[in-house]
């Protein structure tokens, strides 16, 4: 493994973006033995035509006078999903990215669907900051270096993903308020909408409690059949975002998001507390990639404090 000595300590924060076949499983068994090459013909449509599909609409956005950003990477490919992971500098950068994401999921799925027994696509997406609460590994792999990231907002964004649906694309809470922020400002207001689905509890998140299901809509915020015959409304009140998760962050006790040196600011304060922990994360580092140094440079330390201190007691009579 890399020295993470080598790893930026700087505060940052990542999006990651998610899609994947919907029933896929199902898929998998009805096509059986058979028609193995059929379905395998299948993911490697995803795999290699889903990222042109969405580079392609991030490059008109740039012209839509949204937050020009720079496109997303795959992460890593799990099973049949892809994950992408992009850095992000300002609150504004993730508006720009959903839009994206969001447009090239219901672009590609349209095609998908015609040339694949009518499959549709399911995506998440969530943010998660760095290097409190959530750590970046870096594995040496002979020339190489593979990049990883682990933490509880990572583990909460695989799980938000068992609640997508050809509609809702789930998020997390974090992501929800950045977006209803950005949202209120940003010259596309309509092109990102937010629905609310009540709590739900996600195995092994805030030890069960209750979390937020909140979703960005496919739609577009349009009225369907279903919502007309259940008389609800597809959207939530964007408005009531921010105060529902400054009141959820402080009954958890976790910290409200930020994105160090944020164009607003009321997110760009560095939570109480968290700068110490950052600290502390280097030093114990430090102490674990070079014990040698370390011990030495504490030796050094005690002996010139020894040498520095006063001679007490009473001097000796001449």
């Amino acid at each position: 493994m890399a020295s993470r000595l080598d790893q930026d300590y700087n505060w940052s924060v990542k999006l990651f973006l998610s899609v994947d076949i919907a029933a896929s499983t199902a898929f998998k068994a009805r096509s059986g033995l058979t028609s193995s090459l059929s379905w395998i013909k299948t993911f490697e449509d995803l795999f290699e035509e889903f990222p042109r599909t969405l580079y392609k609409f991030y490059q008109s956005l740039r012209t839509d006078g949204l937050r020009d950003v720079e496109r997303p990477r795959i992460w890593k490919f799990i099973g049949d999903e892809i994950v992408f992971v992009a850095d992000i500098n300002d609150h504004l950068e993730i508006y720009t990215h959903i839009i994206a994401f969001v447009s090239a999921t219901n672009a590609f799925e349209r095609e998908f669907k015609q040339k694949h027994h009518k499959l549709r696509l399911k995506a998440t997406a969530w943010v998660a900051g760095f290097p409190v609460m959530n750590s970046i590994i870096r594995i040496s792999a002979g020339e190489n270096e593979i990049v990883d990231y682990l933490g509880p907002q990572i583990d909460l964004g695989f799980r938000l993903s068992k609640h997508a649906d050809h509609r809702r694309i789930p998020v997390s809470l974090e992501l929800a308020l950045f977006l209803s922020a950005a949202r209120k400002t940003s010259p596309k207001q309509n092109m990102v909408w937010l629905g609310f689905d009540g709590t739900v509890t996600l195995r092994g998140v805030l030890q069960n409690e209750p979390y937020p299901l909140f979703w960005v809509d496919r739609l577009g915020g349009e009225e369907s059949q279903e919502d007309k015959l259940m008389r609800v409304k597809p959207s939530c009140d964007h408005d009531a975002i921010e105060p529902y998760a400054s009141e959820y962050f402080k009954e958890n006790d976790l910290p409200p998001p930020f994105i160090h040196g944020d164009s607003d600011m009321r997110f760009n304060r560095i939570p109480d507390g968290m700068e110490r922990l950052r600290h502390r994360l280097i030093e114990e580092d430090i102490d674990i990639q070079y014990p040698e140094a370390v011990s030495k440079a504490r030796r050094s330390k005690s002996r010139t404090k020894k040498k520095s201190l006063p001679q007490l007691g009473r001097k000796k009579k001449r």
